[in-house]
């Protein structure tokens, strides 16, 4: 190996080793020790999903995935040396700052916060791995295949309890190895992301000269990471209170507060309205909260799911206590947010919408009780008591 190669190879374990300990925690913190027992250390909540709907067949389904795998490595090898050679002009070339598109999914936000600070978003764009791909020297992207390819051996032939989660672990190692190598070689570019602990977060943290973070929502402060990550030039946040938050991760020179980050249409809801953002992994939970609220108080509920959960047959016994389901792609006024735990409450309370969190009350009844608070406060505002 090369430096080069040796000192990617390194970072890229490193931020795959970082994203299982994400995974872990949250598989902690969702599901049981015997659930956790029959399924691989990847994704567990989406994989356990999996489990549950092909029964006896999910072992087969899994070694199809482990084979295919690296023999799709193979053909991505070889169609990225076909895309170089092409030598099209790259169009990130025009762009002074970069999201990394096949990653990103809080482009409004980002947008948002950089035309906050007065930076034109002509400026702004998403870096697809065809960009890259023909931007970079051959020699990078043999250096790419090569550390992709000592990864995938490394880990196929290394024999452990958690082979079969590392080797999924490295469904996308590829474009983490382009991102890293493609940064370091345009020092000049600012790379931008939402997100906070993820391992493209790490990659880019650890590879560009200039980095710069937009906050999506509550910063889990518990998560323990082998590797610590790297500080980065610019935090938006929410408040000055994230800060702390940040701080955890990293330390950030520059930390610039945002303005409202969440826009309503017109209320649809007549009277106290409750909004429920759902979550699936807890839909037990707020199938009750749901069916003690309309037991109780003479209000209107507001329903949205998740716009990236699967959700299973009791979806249609919660949408049934909704008196307005709220698009997945809108924001929704309300009187008060509710959630089991949600990280977007954070958008609500930054403009002053009172929230009420199931799991931080630590029961159904407790949040309701939270609630009713809540709605006699909003009766003495308007005279109905």
């Amino acid at each position: 190996m090369t430096n080069n190669r040796i000192s990617t190879y390194i970072l890229i374990r490193k931020a795959l080793a970082n994203e299982k300990a994400v995974d872990h925690h949250v598989a902690r913190r969702y599901l049981s020790s015997s659930q956790l027992e029959k399924i691989p250390h990847f994704k567990q909540l989406k994989m356990f999903d999996v489990y549950r709907k092909l029964g006896p067949l999910f072992k087969l389904a899994l070694w199809c995935v482990l084979i295919g795998l690296p023999i799709s490595a193979c053909f991505t090898w070889l169609s990225s040396l076909a895309i170089n050679r092409l030598r099209f002009i790259p169009r990130s070339q025009k762009y002074a700052y970069l999201y990394v598109g096949f990653f990103e999914r809080h482009v409004n936000l980002i947008n948002q916060a950089l035309k906050g600070d007065g930076i034109q978003l002509e400026n702004v764009g998403s870096l697809r791995r065809r960009d890259m791909l023909a931007d970079l020297p051959i020699g990078n992207l043999m250096d790419a295949i090569w550390v992709h390819c000592t990864i995938l051996r490394r880990i196929i032939f290394k024999k452990n309890k958690d082979r079969a989660s590392d080797i999924l672990h490295t469904y996308n190692a590829f474009d983490l190895i382009l991102l890293s190598i493609y940064a370091q070689e345009t020092p000049r570019k600012i790379f931008l992301t939402s997100s906070i602990y993820q391992h493209w977060a790490f990659v880019m943290g650890h590879s560009s000269k200039r980095c710069w973070m937009v906050q999506h929502g509550y910063i889990d402060e518990e998560i323990r990471f082998p590797f610590k990550f790297h500080d980065v030039e610019r935090i938006y946040g929410f408040s000055k209170v994230h800060r702390e938050s940040y701080r955890n991760y990293y330390g950030g020179r520059d930390f610039v507060t945002m303005g409202q980050t969440i826009s309503f249409k017109e209320k649809r809801a007549v009277g106290f309205n409750v909004l429920l953002a759902s979550s699936f992994p807890y839909i037990k939970e707020e199938i009750r909260f749901c069916r003690r609220l309309k037991e109780t108080m003479d209000v209107s509920l507001s329903i949205k799911k998740h716009p990236r959960h699967k959700y299973d047959r009791r979806l249609t016994e919660l949408m049934g206590y909704a008196d307005v389901i709220v698009p997945t792609d809108e924001d929704h006024k309300c009187d008060v947010f509710v959630s089991y735990t949600s990280t977007y409450e954070v958008h609500y309370q930054g403009i002053g919408i009172p929230t009420v969190s199931i799991m931080s009350c630590g029961t159904v009844e407790k949040s309701l009780a939270e609630v009713r608070d809540f709605h006699s406060m909003f009766k003495l505002k308007h005279g109905e008591a």
